[in-house]
């Protein structure tokens, strides 16, 4: 494979392979790949580690799930989502570098392969974190965020599990947990569009896109998102990391609903007042209550708020 992918490679083969075709496995080779490791599997398509055999280097590739190549028009949207992901060029949003079909194996996004560990890995490890460390981590993810809403581009799924962390290593190889060298925000909008298309294509109703605990007001009113709907998901995950628990906590989808339309979550208690403020504010059930961008929103929680230089308008305009 050559260094320079192009949406102008992406190419598409009815009829998609039958359910029964060849399986994905440790060491098959194709289209100048090896399958080296499942990184990540559910409803919505595989995840390897996979070597780049031209390029010598290591690639993560995510297998389209099946139910969808069936579909043109399901497949149509999948390479109008590459494209945008693909023109996205930032240096903490991780690169899709092309989609591409096999014959057999079917449709896949080749991206770049990430070392290291989520954000919901480390919450899992650490339980909850301090502030400094959770602007450390934020700062980066809002930055690419706001990139992107330039770009008219809206996430649609922040969470933990998003947003990937690299540390520097000790001698022995093992991550130093201390040291933060890299943050990686992934999946921009492939997991909303590929929920969204097995549910079309399996006639599941569903009428939003996000995981639910880091949905905003306006996704559960099935309504447009736009930028301030990513900061709510942000705010969501900010809140989570100091907190050591999510603003609302329940397994109950109408109650966790009726919580985000209606409800103010607590303060996080040992938070200095600023940085509660910062919270509710970027959590506001109405967009125009929350701040003109994502990092407007990290800095007023780290107690450092932005200057800014006129009207912001970023977060405002409706997104595509």
């Amino acid at each position: 494979m050559s260094e320079d992918f192009s949406p102008s490679e992406v190419t598409f083969m009815p009829p998609a392979p039958e359910k029964g075709a060849a399986a994905y496995s440790a060491g098959t080779e194709f289209d100048g790949f090896r399958l080296e490791e499942k990184i990540g599997r559910g409803g919505l398509g595989e995840v390897w580690k996979a070597r780049d055999l031209d390029g010598n280097r290591d690639v993560a590739i995510k297998f389209v799930p099946r139910d969808i190549q069936c579909f043109e028009t399901e497949m149509e949207r999948v390479r109008e989502t590459f494209q945008t992901i693909h023109a996205l060029q930032h240096s903490n949003i991780c690169p899709v570098y092309v989609l591409r079909r096999h014959p057999e194996l079917g449709s896949y996004l080749v991206m770049k392969f990430l070392e290291g560990v989520s954000l919901e890995f480390l919450l899992r490890r650490q339980l909850k974190l301090p502030l400094e460390r959770v602007t450390e981590i934020l700062r980066p993810v809002a930055q690419a965020l706001d990139y992107a809403h330039r770009q008219q581009v809206v996430h649609r799924d922040v969470k933990p599990a998003n947003i990937m962390l690299d540390f520097a290593r000790n001698a022995d190889g093992s991550l130093n947990f201390e040291i933060l060298e890299d943050v990686q925000l992934i999946d921009f909008g492939l997991a909303s569009e590929f929920r969204r298309s097995v549910a079309r294509v399996s006639q599941i109703r569903m009428s939003t896109s996000g995981t639910r605990p880091y949905m905003s007001p306006e996704q559960f009113r099935g309504r447009l998102q736009n930028a301030f709907s990513d900061q709510y998901s942000l705010a969501v995950v900010a809140y989570e990391l100091l907190a050591g628990h999510l603003p609302f906590e329940t397994d109950d989808e109408q109650i966790l609903r009726e919580c985000v339309l209606n409800e103010a979550p607590e303060p996080v208690p040992g938070l200095e007042a600023a940085a509660n403020e910062a919270l509710l504010k970027g959590l506001a059930k109405e967009r125009e209550l929350r701040f003109p961008t994502c990092e407007a929103f990290v800095q007023a929680l780290s107690g450092k708020p932005q200057t800014v230089n006129g009207t912001q308008t970023v977060g405002s305009q409706t997104m595509n």
